[in-house]
């Protein structure tokens, strides 16, 4: 990293997506003397507002994740200037890229190779340029672009997940071959592409099957639709429904006489590119006291949890809601078997290392900027582990320095 010239299409991506933190920043006054200050120096941390709290962590992080300390004056002083006199560092060279990176992205977009890229930039740009602004209402409303990042979705899952997923689906599939019909359902379905996909797998070897795809987003149901239409020679059931309510999909699948006893549920994405809402903190219990609270985000090193009132969420609230989405799912369909596809937060000290080689950041900042989360592979599993569930099979894909993992499947079942 020391060596780098910082001239590579990736490290201009990641900078990019941290150009709307320090933006906003500045335009907050906390920028003087070319260091990033705040409400937490001057005793002001509880008097000022959620969204102040949130976003002025969430740059510290962004910065950490950079490789920069959120003090270092060459780093501040890049930001602020458009030349310096003598050396320019390597914290300097960084920051004039988070201010340049926006505007020569654009300029390269017809471009093919910037367009691959920086596609989750793209998704999230209006989000990540503009932090502090409020965003759509409904599950569409912080992205800027669905169709892209539908297509972007499918285009991840065919180059990681597919061969896993197929795999692990062979053997599933291969208990299942009595006369009982299968029913296989994707929740968070996106375009349909993924479930279109494995159902030509799975129809090789069992005839007696049917897909269901559910997700909340109304364009992601007109994709499957027209992907559904232009595929007659699969059967595929289109529903509205999130991974968040499996009381209401089972109410479905029971409205459409859609078995369920014989199930298989596919979720990629759906657990963390998901809301939190209030009722985050309200449902699960507090294993924090409220000072502690305050000095554990005061002092946090990884990442950035909030809700959608821009409160902050401790990271064990966040395990703890995925543990009872999942719970939820086995009190619901108890003789389903759950696959989870999934992506995860690296730590900071890898992101940094990976900082001109995987462009991680538009993902990290937006999830954290739209009250979504992406949990580490190591507090995923732990999570998965402690569910109701009796087997719990976890696959890590993608294994990065430290072996952390990037990606995970993981199989849920009694």
């Amino acid at each position: 990293m020391a060596k780098s010239d910082l001239s590579g299409l990736t490290v201009l991506v990641n900078c990019a997506a941290c150009h709307g933190l320090l933006a906003w920043s500045e335009r907050q006054g906390f920028v003087y003397d070319h260091q990033l200050v705040g409400p937490a120096r001057d005793g002001t941390y509880e008097r000022s507002g959620n969204q102040y709290q949130t976003l002025l962590a969430t740059t510290r992080w962004a910065v950490r994740c950079l490789g920069v300390n959120d003090q270092d004056q060459d780093f501040w002083r890049g930001w602020a200037e458009d030349r310096q006199q003598g050396t320019h560092t390597r914290s300097w060279k960084l920051v004039r890229l988070c201010r340049t990176a926006p505007a020569m992205l654009r300029q390269n977009a017809r471009s093919l190779e910037p367009a691959r890229q920086a596609a989750m930039y793209h998704c999230y740009e209006e989000l990540l340029l503009n932090p502090d602004q409020m965003r759509g209402e409904g599950v569409d409303g912080h992205v800027d672009d669905r169709s892209g990042d539908l297509e972007l979705s499918e285009a991840v899952y065919r180059h990681n997940f597919r061969q896993p997923l197929r795999l692990l689906l062979d053997q599933l599939i291969s208990k299942q071959m009595e006369a009982q019909t299968l029913t296989v359902i994707d929740v968070g379905a996106g375009s349909g592409g993924m479930l279109l996909d494995v159902a030509e797998s799975i129809l090789e070897r069992k005839e007696k099957t049917v897909f269901v795809a559910f997700d909340p987003s109304s364009v992601s149901r007109e994709s499957c639709l027209r992907k559904a239409q232009a595929n007659r020679s699969i059967a595929l059931h289109v529903a509205d429904g999130s991974i968040e309510y499996p009381d209401q999909i089972a109410e479905t699948l029971r409205i459409r006489d859609i078995q369920s006893e014989n199930c298989i549920v596919l979720a990629k994405a759906a657990l963390h590119d998901r809301r939190l809402s209030h009722r985050t903190r309200h449902t699960i219990s507090e294993r924090v006291s409220r000072q502690n609270e305050v000095e554990t985000l005061l002092t946090a090193d990884d990442y950035v949890y909030r809700d959608v009132d821009w409160k902050r969420v401790d990271r064990q609230q966040v395990i703890e809601d995925m543990i009872m989405t999942l719970n939820r799912w086995r009190q619901v369909l108890p003789s389903a078997k759950l696959v989870i596809l999934e992506s995860h937060l690296l730590p900071t000290q890898t992101i940094t290392g990976q900082i001109e080689r995987i462009a991680l950041m538009p993902t990290y900042v937006s999830h954290s900027l739209s009250a979504q989360y992406l949990l580490s592979g190591d507090d995923h599993q732990k999570a998965t582990q402690q569910t109701d569930y009796t087997s719990h099979h976890f696959l890590p894909i993608q294994l990065m320095p430290e072996r952390s993992a990037l990606m995970s499947v993981t199989l849920l079942e009694d």
